[in-house]
């Protein structure tokens, strides 16, 4: 069993190491405040970046597993942990994420959805269907607009499933999961090369190759009539199954850009009424974006 997992009650698994030493995050060893003003800062900047082009901007901070389902993790060995080292709620002392703010911080929302529903996979870092679409009535709450709720009704694919956490134990763990399905409303109109070198490959899941991934969906029957773009990461995904499709399903079309640095010159070229940015906390502490990111550039010199 790899030292980077720790496993919980009733066969709850988390990440506890790794290269974003998520415990280490957790037990206040990297509460300093120069990456939080800096995250604060560049989220200032972007929110009036945008406000200046006329598009409205939210930016998402994904919870990280642990802190949601920290009941169900065994923790006596931890004696330091504490969720308000959590990056995101740290993030909200330095950011308004209240209704009338465009930093949006769902750990509240999802902590009290996990006391009935599971919104997380047991044996993977990501939430779930469930927890993608939670984050979206918050994120539909700022935005002022109607939810669509047939996306509850779903098709969904069903089965046992290798998670990321569940492959890392020996022997692996399957978990019985499920995922979205895009209606017939949405198509995908548009993948770039790298999300094209993948599918052709059968890489989708090669780890090297998310970053720089980008696609496009229109719906033919939407309930608002706006177009959405986001630069996020694997809880949005280009795949439909989590935030991103959730979105299609809602919005006339929407575009994903994997990546925590916005790349401009898409924003003018996409001209979007809408901007969202979605980041895995766990990343906070060690990544803050600079928004110089060239996606063509990045792309090309990637499947060099």
């Amino acid at each position: 069993m790899t030292s980077d997992i720790l496993v919980g009650e009733d066969g709850w698994l988390f990440l506890s190491g790794g290269s974003n030493s998520v415990m280490e995050v957790y037990s206040g060893k990297m509460n300093e405040l120069s990456w939080c003003s800096a995250w604060a800062e560049i989220l200032n900047i972007r929110n009036s970046t945008m406000s200046e082009m006329g598009v409205k901007y939210f930016h998402v901070a994904a919870p990280e597993k642990l802190g949601v389902y920290s009941r169900h993790a065994k923790l006596d060995d931890f004696p330091d942990f504490d969720i308000n080292n959590s990056p995101a709620n740290q993030l909200s002392e330095l950011i308004s994420s209240d209704i009338d703010g465009f930093y949006i911080n769902p750990f509240k929302y999802l902590y009290q959805q996990s006391l009935d529903m599971d919104v997380y996979h047991k044996t993977d870092t990501h939430w779930n269907f469930l927890g993608a679409y939670s984050t979206y009535q918050l994120l539909m709450s700022h935005l002022g607009l109607e939810c669509n709720t047939e996306i509850l009704s779903s098709n969904r694919k069903t089965g046992p499933c290798l998670m990321d956490l569940g492959s890392k134990i020996e022997g692996g763990i399957k978990e019985n999961v499920f995922f979205f399905s895009s209606s017939e409303n949405v198509r995908r109109v548009f993948a770039n090369d790298l999300v094209e070198y993948k599918e052709k490959n059968s890489v989708e899941n090669l780890a090297g190759l998310h970053v720089g991934s980008s696609v496009s969906f229109k719906n033919d029957n939407p309930l608002h009539d706006k177009r959405l773009l986001i630069f996020g990461d694997s809880f949005s995904e280009y795949r439909p199954q989590l935030l991103t499709g959730i979105l299609a399903e809602t919005f006339s079309e929407v575009m994903f850009v994997w990546n925590l640095n916005i790349d401009y010159s898409v924003v003018e070229e996409f001209s979007p009424d809408i901007v969202i940015t979605e980041a895995a906390e766990r990343f906070m502490p060690f990544t803050v974006p600079t928004d110089d990111f060239n996606l063509k550039k990045y792309v090309k010199d990637k499947l060099v």
